[in-house]
Formats: structure tokens, C-alpha cells, sequence
């Protein structure tokens, strides 16, 4: 009795678990841009992508999301801003080490999927909604937000810094 119950477990769990992908944390980032002074463009990208994924096409109901990438590893490829962006008057990395997503809920959608969740950034937690694609083991996905709504950068006026930061997601798993 024991042995079968053990046996059943073991093939519920197993069953659950049978499309959690692995991040792939080297071939994975986040990619931002912002308008700075509405005439540079300023691009980087966050990297120390880790959590959890769990996505079937075949079950897209149940799939589940919960990736963070490390505020520290901000580059825009000029080190004197990056530093500047991880402390207190943007990231505050020592404070806030991670930026977090999580989802609610997926859909399939008529060009992807979309995914529903809440974005965990300076400490603030809002609901974001992501379209993105799934090929190759990689997930895509593109969205904006307004980083006053994150209290990021709040000392800067958007003539400074722009309000909207576009984001790109590239997360590929193995």
C-alpha cells in the first residue's frame, strides 16, 4: 500500500512537473531604452535572469512564470551612468536587488501568447500584461511601463529622462 502510494505521488508530481523549463542565465536578459533629453536614446540590459517556468503550449492555462533579473547588473556601457543607476536615485540595487515578474495568468493569443502578472520593481508591485512569442526555447516578449509609477528616478523630470522605458524580455531555456 505504501509502495503505491509512494508510486502515485511520485507520478503526480513528476506529471506537474514535466514542462519546467530551466533558465538558460547566460543567453537570457532584459533590454530597456528611454528617451534622455527627448534627443539620445539611452539602451542597456539587465542580466542575472533566474526563477521558475512553467509553460506547455499544449496547457497554456497552466502555466506559471516567476522571473527576477539583478538590478546590479544595469549596463548601458557607460559604468560612471551605471553606477549612478544602481544607487538610491534610481534602482537602489542594495536595497532592491531584484526586478520580479509574476504571472496570473497566460493566454494564447492570435500572434503569441499573453501573459498577465504583476511587475515587483523598487519595491512596488503593479499589474503588467506582456504579449510575447515562444520559439526555440526562447520566450520574447516586448512591453512599457512609466517608471514614476515605480518611484524610479523620481528626482528627474521626464524632459531628463523620459516617463516611458520600453523593455524587452529575451529569456531562453533549456
Amino acid at each position: 500500500m505504501m509502495k503505491t502510494f509512494a508510486t502515485a505521488v511520485i507520478l503526480v508530481l513528476s506529471m506537474g512537473l514535466g514542462y519546467a523549463q530551466t533558465i538558460d542565465a547566460a543567453n537570457s536578459k532584459v533590454e530597456f531604452g528611454v528617451s534622455n533629453l527627448y534627443v539620445n536614446w539611452v539602451e542597456g540590459t539587465f542580466t542575472g535572469m533566474s526563477g521558475t517556468i512553467n509553460f506547455d503550449p499544449q496547457n497554456v492555462s497552466a502555466a506559471k512564470f516567476a522571473v527576477c533579473v539583478k538590478t546590479s547588473t544595469v549596463n548601458s556601457g557607460i559604468e560612471d551612468r551605471d553606477e549612478h543607476l544602481r544607487n538610491e536615485d534610481f534602482f537602489h540595487a542594495s536595497e532592491f536587488p531584484t526586478i520580479c515578474i509574476t504571472s496570473t495568468q497566460v493566454s494564447k493569443t492570435s500572434s503569441g501568447y499573453l501573459m498577465k502578472g504583476t511587475l515587483d520593481l523598487h519595491g512596488i508591485q503593479k499589474p503588467i500584461e506582456i504579449p510575447f512569442t515562444y520559439s526555440n526555447k526562447t520566450f520574447e516578449g516586448s512591453f512599457e511601463i512609466d517608471r514614476d509609477d515605480y518611484e524610479v528616478g523620481e528626482d528627474y523630470s521626464s524632459f531628463t529622462i523620459g516617463s516611458t522605458v520600453e523593455l524587452d524580455i529575451i529569456c531562453k531555456v533549456q
